[in-house]
């Protein structure tokens, strides 16, 4: 009996051990630890990395608009650490096109949705009137123009 129980123990030791490793970030901070310095073997733990990092980018931005300092400055933040991942992006946009581009697809609805949120937090809620989400990449550099041009003034 005694042995069973050392046994059952190691097993749920080991089951833990191995899912905390697999756990899902939640905040740019645990996204961080998970995926630093990463350098992904495969298109597909690319693109799963990116899911991850998707989802915790718009949970962020839901925070933020809730009111949560630390998600505000988390928003600004996501950008630096994105661009550490932009010539793994071109690496595999080169390897492994239809997967890459189901994934910016659906990267692209997604932010169709967040525009508005996104925008808000940047106080441009105004601008973002004339922004057309057929095409939010293009459209963002006009928006962009357009609030270099009134800082500047």
């Amino acid at each position: 009996m005694k042995k069973v129980l050392v046994y059952a123990i190691s097993g749920l030791i080991m089951l833990s051990m191995f899912s905390c490793g697999n756990k899902k970030a939640t905040t740019l901070e645990e996204l961080k630890k998970k995926y630093d310095g990463k350098e992904f073997k495969n298109c597909d733990k690319f693109i799963e990395a990116a899911n991850e990092m998707m989802e915790v980018y718009f949970a962020t931005v839901d925070k933020a608009v809730e009111g949560d300092e630390q998600a505000k400055k988390d928003v600004e933040a996501f950008d630096d650490f994105m661009q550490d991942f932009e010539s793994q992006a071109e690496k595999f946009e080169k390897e492994c096109p239809d997967k890459y581009k189901e994934f910016e697809d659906n990267f692209e609805k997604e932010m169709d949705e967040y525009m508005p949120k996104i925008m808000k937090l940047y106080g441009l809620e105004d601008l973002y009137d004339d922004v057309n989400s057929d095409d939010w990449n293009e459209d963002w550099e006009e928006v962009e123009e357009d609030v270099t041009q009134e800082v500047t003034e």
